[in-house]
């Protein structure tokens, strides 16, 4: 089957719901805020947050706290729908305008529930913006804006190993600042009105405990986070009892190794899987290991890519790793699964991505035992900064880190820290630190 790589992660749940309602065809919300942790006050980067329409039963929009904490959310809402209908067939009309300015809009249908993602990129093949939910059968408009400079731009709307690919030409640039709009259902009937839809914000993290906040009924509402940890963890940090998730797995014949999380191909090892989007929280879950159980026995697996058309919980698996646990020939089959620490050998490594610089450094953590929580650099004035991790798990800091050497101090999930001094950067180069995360048992 079909799947493109960019990829993310599932870990504990902290699900925050709130209703909005009384919103006007045409109005744009925005919900941002600042999530914390509330023993610490430290900010909590890596949480999904996810928008969810309560009324379709569809995520019309998601986004990652980024390394200050933050997270803002920015919607379109319309009037009410008029009576939909279910499509026949999978179906991309053309983008229209083309060429457009400042905004454009896709038209999809969708014959039957499932994942939809969305992928716009530019003409050299980096990641402008993207969009992924499990989606309900009907007819759905994405509207298209912000993508920076004038130029081409392609799209790519996936569902399971369906595909359609088109180009749009941007006429006026600007600053890039990508926006992409969901709209389901059939024509609007009559004008304008008022609705009592309801929407919520889930947010999830590992090891919080869920929280709730209403939102204020208002076109740009701050809403902030103190979230408490869970306390079913040992005095090592590591759980007690791991989260157990359920879901589907599926193959795709080019795994390599290779893929979203941007990690070599290896050969060697294709025990190996593809996150659906939604668990895949961002590249959180990138490099983590697995014990997945299936119809015909267990499998450890390690996840090195995102499966953009995957439902949550489920997980796409390089064909040596579906025909340990069922016959491909039956596609699809039922698992469940669960984090467990890798058998790495050595200590972690900082590989520093091609391009990077002290102007603009980019930094892969590779070689962890446990999933990756965050990493922070000693600045010259002595405090740690956190770095952002973006989607294809690299941290970046925009405005560099300066020359070098480095000092990082890096996080697993668990609560664990690794310092180390002196690392020397370099471009497209990897540099071993001199320890490394503690084995949680599974």
């Amino acid at each position: 089957m079909e799947h493109i790589g960019l990829s993310i992660r599932r870990t504990v749940t902290l699900c925050m719901t709130v209703a909005l309602s009384g919103i006007v065809e045409g109005q744009t919300r925005s919900v941002q805020g600042t999530i914390r942790d509330k023993d610490s006050l430290t900010a909590i980067s890596g949480a999904t947050v996810l928008i969810r329409d309560e009324t379709q039963n569809v995520v019309i929009d998601t986004t990652v706290s980024d390394g200050s904490g933050h997270y803002v959310s920015l919607f379109g809402l319309t009037g009410v729908l008029g009576p939909t209908r279910v499509p026949p067939a999978f179906k991309v009309y053309p983008n229209y305008p083309n060429p457009f300015n400042p905004s454009t809009i896709i038209r999809v249908d969708l014959p039957g529930r499932g994942g939809l993602r969305l992928e716009i990129t530019n003409i050299i093949g980096q990641r402008i913006a993207g969009y992924a939910a499990d989606l309900p059968a009907g007819s759905y408009e994405f509207s298209i804006s912000g993508l920076g400079a004038a130029g081409a731009y392609f799209y790519r709307i996936s569902n399971g190993d369906r595909a359609k690919t088109g180009k749009m030409l941007l006429l006026d640039g600007g600053a890039p600042d990508p926006r992409i709009l969901m709209r389901h259902g059939g024509s609007l009937s009559g004008t304008a009105k008022r609705q009592t839809d309801q929407y919520s914000v889930t947010v999830r993290k590992v090891h919080f405990v869920e929280s709730s906040q209403p939102v204020p009924d208002q076109p740009n509402s701050t809403v902030d986070f103190l979230l408490t940890r869970v306390s079913d963890t040992a005095n090592t940090g590591c759980p007690v009892t791991p989260v157990i998730h359920t879901g589907e797995a599926t193959f795709y014949t080019f795994a390599s190794g290779a893929g979203s999380c941007m990690f070599d191909s290896t050969p060697g090892d294709l025990m190996i899987g593809a996150m659906n989007a939604i668990d895949y929280a961002g590249s959180l879950v990138c490099g983590e290991c697995l014990s997945l159980t299936g119809p015909g026995g267990t499998i450890l697996i390690r996840i090195v890519d995102m499966c953009p058309g995957c439902l949550q919980g489920d997980i796409d698996l390089s064909p040596l790793a579906f025909s340990r646990i069922a016959d491909t020939s039956l596609g699809r089959v039922p698992i469940s699964w669960h984090v467990v620490p890798c058998a790495v050998i050595g200590p972690i490594e900082y590989h520093f991505k091609e391009g990077s610089n002290q102007w603009w450094t980019a930094v892969q953590i590779r070689n962890h035992r446990n999933p990756i929580l965050s990493l922070e650099y000693l600045t010259s004035q002595g405090i740690y900064k956190s770095v952002n991790r973006v989607e294809y798990n690299y941290f970046v800091e925009p405005a560099g880190m300066g020359p070098g050497p480095y000092t990082f101090r890096v996080t697993d999930v668990y609560g664990h820290v690794l310092v180390d001094a002196g690392v020397v950067p370099g471009e497209n180069v990897s540099v071993p630190g001199h320890a490394q995360f503690p084995a949680c048992s599974p």
